[in-house]
């Protein structure tokens, strides 16, 4: 099954704290955090399409459901075909790059992750038949292939 709306709201996890007592531990008291999660809100599920499917993909879709922010490049620019593994893949990636840029310290100044956020996510074009089309750093994000480079050392 593909699941077809990953975003924040379907990814639910709970952090469960574990203790290890000092009789059964070398150690006086031992804890830690074991993180669990699930993936909720399967309504708009699909069958993952077979290669026969595939081929068929030129007939119009009724209508393609998600969240804006993270559903994939190709998903938006080609809403024709169906879901794939990959588009999922990918919408994973856009949660993750998201929650990074809201919650995580940067060295961005006060408004550079919502401006990042406002050109990554949430705007958009059309194209020559007035489709839409996802926002055009969405897309040089995914797309691109050059090296990345760090100027920072490890932590």
């Amino acid at each position: 099954m593909l699941h077809c709306d990953i975003s924040t709201g379907n990814i639910l996890i709970l952090p469960m704290v574990h203790v290890v007592d000092s009789e059964r531990s070398t150690k006086e008291e031992t804890s830690w955090v074991l993180w669990c999660g699930i993936l909720g809100d399967w309504e708009l599920a699909k069958k993952c399409p077979d290669a026969h499917e595939m081929s068929q993909s030129g007939r119009r879709l009724k209508q393609r459901a998600g969240t804006w922010y993270f559903m994939s490049v190709y998903a938006v620019n080609n809403p024709n075909t169906p879901i794939s593994i990959a588009d999922e893949l990918e919408s994973f990636f856009h949660v993750l790059l998201y929650l990074a840029i809201r919650y995580l310290r940067s060295t961005l100044r006060s408004r550079g992750p919502g401006i990042f956020i406002d050109a990554y996510f949430e705007s958009w074009g059309r194209d020559g038949d007035g489709t839409l089309m996802c926002p055009i750093v969405k897309g040089n994000v995914v797309t691109y292939y050059g090296r990345l480079a760090f100027n920072r050392k490890p932590i």
